[in-house]
């Protein structure tokens, strides 16, 4: 029996049920350098296992593959190394070390989104307080705050965010 929609999709060649998000620039900022990234959302559970493998497999990385981990401005940013001293687990998942999820200001149960930079095969994660500060820094006035505040400065917790 065919559905119309037979051969539309060639067996075996998908990896994971959710491939990751493609991100285009609108025309207006297509001159950003990010170059081409795949993001996701996640949560966060007790041992700091990041929940969303689309992500790294988006980056071809495999169980047991070494990385390092660096912290910026409440941003953890992950790249392969042979020197790393973690690992990506042996079902694909990635785990935020304690230090990490501590400087990048994440909890347990906490989102985070999670975009792979194909070019420099590089995964960043940002806390959700992080994407909101950003949002509002680049429209304020969607937000119904107005003009007297240009900038966000987050404070002590993920969660909050002080105008």
């Amino acid at each position: 029996m065919t559905t119309g929609f037979d051969g539309l999709y060639p067996a075996g060649t998908r990896r994971s049920r959710f491939p990751g998000l493609p991100l285009k620039f609108p025309p207006a900022h297509s001159d950003t350098p990010v170059g081409e990234i795949r993001c996701a959302i996640t949560s966060v559970d007790p041992r700091g296992r990041l929940g969303e493998r689309s992500a790294v497999r988006s980056l071809r990385w495999e169980p047991g593959q070494r990385i390092r981990f660096e912290t910026d401005s409440y941003v953890a940013v992950i790249d392969a190394a042979a020197e790393g001293k973690q690992s990506i687990g042996p079902s694909g998942y990635l785990h935020l070390p304690a230090a990490i999820r501590h400087a990048c200001d994440i909890s347990v149960g906490d989102r985070v989104l999670l975009v792979a930079d194909l070019g420099r095969e590089r995964l960043v994660v940002y806390s959700m307080a992080l994407v909101a500060a950003a949002l509002w820094n680049h429209r304020p006035r969607l937000w119904g705050i107005g003009d007297a505040v240009s900038r966000v400065r987050l404070c002590g917790r993920a969660r909050c965010l002080r105008v």
